[in-house]
């Protein structure tokens, strides 16, 4: 996971500019064409989505495994959300 945190290596260029996209659909196939095309992190947004916790997991390793770095957007700020993310 550490080799593949785009996200981190962008923010420590000189610029620190990154690019990212925003799933809100569950499936670990929407995450595999998202994450491909180009970006630097993708948040996986389960406030606003339609992601339960196996979709989300799911769609982690889905983007991990493309080499982007996945972000989890959780639904509130508690430490039983933050846990399970």
């Amino acid at each position: 996971m550490q080799a593949a945190n785009r996200l981190l290596k962008a923010l420590r260029t000189g610029s620190g500019l990154s690019l990212g996209a925003w799933q809100m659909l569950p499936g670990s196939n929407i995450s595999r064409i998202i994450a491909p095309s180009g970006f630097d992190w993708v948040v996986v947004d389960t406030e606003h989505g339609n992601i339960d916790d196996g979709a989300m997991y799911e769609a982690v390793a889905a983007i991990a495994g493309c080499g982007v770095s996945p972000l989890v957007r959780i639904a509130a700020n508690e430490s039983w959300m933050v846990k399970r993310a």
